[in-house]
């Protein structure tokens, strides 16, 4: 009787077990799909790099908010100072990305990140000791100003406006 108990209790538990992993099995699902945040949020967070680049190469930015914040997580292509006065900078920084399709093809996402304001001159400028620098990961926090034309004047490309950045 009490070998019988026993298994009782063992079954009570398998069945306790494989209810828990179940509801984490689903709940990590539920996790791993795409956010996506409401209009009335002050940052799309679900807007990422390859949507910028989508965008611009298909010429339809109707679904990229214009009127909210974006977070872009990309990597730092190249960075061009276009101006830097003791009362002016800008600096213009590629961004980068991309995905593995299959096992032989890369798809390669591209955007413009432009930097307005001397208070921007220490994470660009030639003479800071800690500058933004080709291969750094970085984090922005932008505003989508639309589709620009690339330097071969052809192919077209997303521009945001950097408010603030974090290396990542």
């Amino acid at each position: 009787m009490k070998i019988w108990r026993l298994g009782a209790i063992l079954g009570s538990m398998k069945r306790t077990v494989l209810t828990i992993a179940l509801a984490v099995a689903f709940s990590t699902a539920l996790f791993a799909q795409k956010a996506v945040a409401p209009a009335d949020e002050p940052v799309a967070f679900d807007i990422t790099l390859a949507d910028l680049h989508r965008a611009a190469a298909s010429g339809d930015d109707r679904n990229i908010p214009a009127d909210r914040a974006l977070a872009i997580d990309a990597e730092v292509g190249s960075v061009t100072v276009r101006a830097d006065t003791d009362d002016t900078f800008t600096a213009e920084v590629e961004l980068i990305g991309g995905t593995w399709l299959g096992e032989k093809k890369v798809e390669l996402y591209r955007a413009y990140a432009v930097f307005d304001g001397t208070r921007y001159r220490d994470l660009f400028s030639r003479r800071s000791a800690t500058r933004v620098q080709a291969g750094d990961r970085i984090l922005i926090l932008a505003k989508y100003l639309g589709i620009g034309v690339d330097y071969d004047e052809k192919t077209p490309i997303a521009v945001i406006e950097g408010s603030a950045l974090r290396r990542m």
